[in-house]
Formats: structure tokens, sequence, C-alpha cells
């Protein structure tokens, strides 16, 4: 089991990840897969001690984050990338208009 001082970090950092990710809350609990109840009480909790003058100090990281690789889309003669969160309706229409192209 972490000690609490472990958990104490994880959470900071995880809480300073979100705020630095233009995430909301629940989309970033479920993207890492993170009860969100557990991530509101730890937020609280942290937030509380800190403006209380405790012994909790809010660390900063910076991490690594791994973003996806695009997704190639070839229509004939013609080559796109997708990033994450691409319009659905957008490449539908642009395969249609390519179409009779190709």
């Amino acid at each position: 089991m972490a000690s609490h001082e472990d958990r104490v970090l994880y959470w900071t950092e995880l809480v300073s990840e979100q705020k630095l990710s233009g995430l909301s809350v629940p989309n970033f609990c479920r993207e890492r897969g993170v009860s969100i109840h557990s991530y509101r009480g730890w937020r609280a909790r942290l937030n509380k001690e800190t403006s209380s003058g405790g012994d909790w100090v809010t660390v900063k990281s910076h991490p690594a984050i791994a973003k996806p690789a695009p997704i190639t889309l070839r229509v004939g003669a013609v080559c796109f990338d997708l990033a994450l969160g691409f319009d659905p309706q957008l490449v539908q229409d642009i395969v249609a208009a390519l179409n009779p192209q190709c």
C-alpha cells in the first residue's frame, strides 16, 4: 500500500495536470481512469489544507503527454491526416466531394 505522502503527491500532481489539460474534470477523470468522486474529494482536501496553511505543498509537474498518432486517410490520389477529435461529418463531406474526382 502506498504511503500517505505518496498518495498526496499522486493526487497533487493529478489535480495540477487536470488544471493544465484544458479538459473538464469528468473528461479528465474518464481519460485517466480515475474515479471522479475520489478526484473531487482529494482536490477539496488539498485545497483545504493549502488554504489553511497545512503541511501540503503544491507540486507542479510537466509530464510528457503522449499524443496519439493521426489517422491517415487516402481517397484516390488525395491523402490527409485526421487528428484526435476530428469531425466525422466533415470527413464524410470531404470524401463525398473528392469521390467523383478519384
